[in-house]
């Protein structure tokens, strides 16, 4: 990350990179800006594509999420980096715990009413609190967490309230950076 981020900034307006999908541009967005980047952004349609992209050359880097983007990783046929979700954080992702050299998704293993399952009415607390003890049992078993850490995806545990403050937070994060973005849904 830091030789991708000096490499730009030597060259300013003069390398690119790839985004397939709305997130992962606002991501690229809020990451370049956040380094101090001077880019040129190339559209692609979709996640193949978009690492199509980067494998033959045509961008010199990507954003983009890690079940796409992690076998090619894992293969060494591209370097590892921040995941789409996380790329304020250059040079300083998570690690997953089972493979600390991956960076790591975050998963929460809470639900909160009206907003995980994006359901209203709220369903009553006592229904919340048992499908969060399954969701946490879920992420707990061995075979899933497997598939999950194969996939780049690691959990991580909270209260129903925490993650209630974590969605407002990055509603209010994401919906800010699509503002000073000015990118378009289309």
């Amino acid at each position: 990350m830091k030789e991708l981020i000096a490499r730009a900034k030597a060259n300013p307006g003069k390398l690119n990179y790839g985004a397939g999908i709305i997130t992962t541009r606002l991501a690229g967005y809020l990451f370049n800006r956040e380094a101090g980047l001077d880019v040129q952004y190339i559209p692609f349609n979709g996640s193949p594509p978009t690492v199509q992209g980067l494998l033959t050359g045509a961008v010199d880097y990507i954003v983009d999420g890690a079940a796409t983007s992690l076998p090619l990783i894992q293969s060494r046929q591209t370097a590892g980096a921040c995941q789409a979700q996380q790329p304020s954080a250059a040079g300083a992702c998570p690690r997953s715990g089972r493979s600390p050299s991956k960076p790591a998704f975050r998963r929460s293993t809470t639900f909160r009413p009206g907003s995980d399952l994006w359901r209203r009415p709220a369903p009553p607390r006592s229904i919340v609190d048992k499908i969060q003890r399954e969701i946490v049992k879920m992420y707990a078993d061995p075979v899933i967490a497997e598939k999950l850490e194969k996939a780049g995806i690691s959990t991580a545990s909270s209260s129903p309230e925490e993650f209630d403050a974590f969605v407002r937070k990055e509603l209010d994060r994401w919906g800010q950076v699509f503002k000073d973005s000015g990118i378009q849904l289309n």
